[in-house]
């Protein structure tokens, strides 16, 4: 399965409104090809159906049941040149995948599904790993902007959306995930009957936190322009969570000197 080379870091640096790169023809067209073909259709059995009042979704993170060109695909997403080159990317070094998919895997909208803008969680608390970057493969062809579905990018106070991205076929966008990066496709698909957004996404982390994001849970847009976002308790919590980790992070510098002279 052939990648196409990633872009240089400064189209990732200096993109707005946060960090990210939009890649067309990121495989070989025969393999994205083969994607499609054995994307498994609505009636698998093995989709989980989310229905909630921010996102309308089928999604399945379990790879050991996908089909094997998409295994293929993931395993060379997850490859030591792969995760290098995303580093060379990005500058964010000692990036690793998470094998459990939290919230990633496959993913299929069917007409009237939308997901809400948000800023994803900080941390896969099952391995105590620190949620870096978004990696999207889309795998539509034929979509049409009147279909809505188009991959909202918000400036970081939510007064607007800076960007839209069709969600096309063998189009890859990689962007960087913190408390400030808003994305979503919030408007409803309007797409024939039959006709689905489909998607593989993956994650990737960093055994060190970012201080600056670390604590975050999922931050939906409609909770924060509804105030539920900023209340007193979980702005109190927040400061003095990051003041805990920045201390624990010294103590356990200077354990290691202390250690190394021992």
């Amino acid at each position: 399965m052939i990648i196409k080379p990633l872009p240089d870091q400064k189209d990732f640096i200096n993109s707005l409104p946060f960090q990210h790169v939009i890649i067309d023809d990121f495989l070989n067209e025969k393999d994205c090809n083969t994607l499609l073909d054995d994307f498994p259709d609505k009636n698998w059995e093995l989709w989980h159906r989310i229905k909630s009042n921010v996102q309308i979704k089928y999604q399945c993170r379990e790879v050991e049941n996908f089909p094997l060109s998409i295994k293929i695909l993931i395993q060379k997403l997850s490859s030591e040149k792969f995760l290098k080159d995303l580093e060379k990317l990005t500058g964010i070094k000692k990036l690793v995948p998470d094998p459990y998919f939290f919230g990633g895997g496959i993913h299929m909208i069917p007409r009237g599904g939308r997901l809400e803008v948000h800023s994803d969680f900080s941390e896969a608390k099952h391995l105590k790993i620190f949620r870096r970057l978004n990696l999207i493969l889309y795998l539509n062809k034929n979509w049409k902007k009147e279909y809505n579905g188009q991959l909202e990018l918000w400036n970081k106070d939510l007064s607007k959306c800076e960007k839209k991205i069709l969600p096309i076929f063998n189009r890859c966008i990689i962007f960087r995930t913190d408390t400030k990066s808003f994305h979503g496709h919030p408007e409803k698909l309007n797409t024939p009957e039959g006709t689905f957004r489909k998607s593989i996404a993956l994650y990737y982390y960093t055994l060190e936190r970012d201080i600056e994001v670390y604590g975050y849970n999922t931050r939906w847009q409609k909770n924060i322009k509804n105030g539920q976002e900023h209340s007193t308790l979980k702005w109190i919590r927040h400061f003095f969570s990051k003041i805990l980790h920045n201390l624990s992070d010294k103590i356990e510098k200077v354990a290691r000197k202390v250690d190394k002279h021992n």
